[in-house]
């Protein structure tokens, strides 16, 4: 790892484990630079079928930990940056899915059933649960000054989801693709009436 690199990860480690306010964009521009070198945006255009799902149930667990953060989320500055950083580690697999997708071969009827299966891990039904949670803390980040962030944090999601469902959408069949455009609409709604609940929080 680069000494530049490093160093800049010691910063963000640093910041997890301290109660003292660091603004959201210096440390997500700190995450994004230490986590491109574990998740490189290129790959072979012969990626396969395996190196899709793989990336997928990876979304999944990370998914399933930032859902464990926010459940324990009791409206502390360091239990917040522990959700920050399972949240950025939740975009760069999204990121991850998308590239390992776009570079990918097209599916036929059988691998794209198979990555059909693989997406309602994360979506749209665990989604559900997610965002539900966030909004069931909407008064614990109140308390910390977090709101806005958690709006900011929110739209990122909703944006690199649907980013997501769109290199999907380019790989497989038709059905699929109706399908999976069809769960990214729901789980779209479910952002919005998240944002609509946190904003509210606010006033």
């Amino acid at each position: 790892m680069p000494p530049l690199t490093t160093y800049l990860t010691l910063i963000a480690l640093t910041a997890l484990t301290s109660t003292t306010w660091i603004p959201l964009p210096f440390l997500s521009l700190i995450t994004t630079s230490t986590l491109t070198t574990a998740y490189p945006t290129t790959t072979s255009p012969s990626t396969s079928l395996d190196a899709i799902l793989t990336s997928i149930t990876t979304l999944a667990t990370d998914y399933t930990t930032l859902n464990t953060a926010i459940n324990h989320f009791n409206g502390t500055q360091t239990q917040y940056f522990q959700i920050l950083a399972c949240e950025l580690t939740v975009e760069t697999s999204i990121q991850h899915v998308i590239a390992v997708t776009t570079t990918s071969t097209p599916l036929d009827t059988h691998q794209s059933q198979q990555v059909l299966e693989a997406l309602k891990l994360p979506y749209p039904g665990f989604m559900r649960d997610v965002l539900g949670d966030v909004a069931d803390k909407a008064e614990c980040f109140a308390e910390v000054g977090r709101t806005e962030d958690v709006i900011a944090v929110l739209r990122t999601l909703k944006e690199l989801s649907d980013e997501l469902v769109e290199a999907v959408q380019g790989k497989v069949v038709e059905r699929v693709a109706e399908e999976v455009g069809s769960g990214k609409v729901w789980v779209d709604g479910l952002f919005e009436e998240t944002i609509r609940w946190m904003s509210m929080s606010m006033s």
